[in-house]
């Protein structure tokens, strides 16, 4: 892609996977604070697949770990570089113009080829650099 990413925040950009032409919506901070609820969701997820065998009290103790660990900014930065990130992100553009696109078609719609191009358009559109993304727990902004 030789499209400057520069000017792509808060607008979106036209991009080709497989062959078609896709709008990626510019990622909001609904968008993001949505990320953040399923990166924690995933972790919860990963978290009960693995309990049999202990008692409730290291259950709660662990789910509660978990439910209290931030979700901030460098666990983002993280996750939107994992697969399962990225592709959620990629989705919550997509469907946007895309109604009715479920996330496992999204995945399919991804290669090793096309993450390479696609992974800095979703970075560029969601508009944020470290200096402007919130922490989690941290200081409200301030107009």
């Amino acid at each position: 892609m030789a499209e400057d990413l520069s000017k792509a925040a808060g607008r979106g950009v036209e991009v080709e996977i497989d062959g078609a032409t896709y709008k990626l919506s510019p990622l909001t901070m609904g968008d993001l604070a949505d990320f953040q609820a399923h990166v924690r969701g995933q972790r919860l997820k990963t978290l009960k697949a693995n309990l049999d065998g202990l008692d409730d009290d290291m259950k709660r103790e662990l789910i509660l770990g978990v439910i209290n660990t931030p979700v901030d900014g460098d666990v983002m930065d993280r996750e939107m570089s994992s697969f399962e990130g990225f592709r959620f992100l990629l989705w919550k553009s997509l469907g946007k113009e895309k109604k009715g696109l479920t996330v496992e078609q999204v995945g399919q719609m991804i290669n090793t080829q096309n993450v390479k191009t696609l992974l800095p358009v979703i970075q560029a559109i969601s508009g944020m650099g470290d200096e402007d993304r919130p922490q989690e727990g941290g200081a409200q902004a301030t107009p």
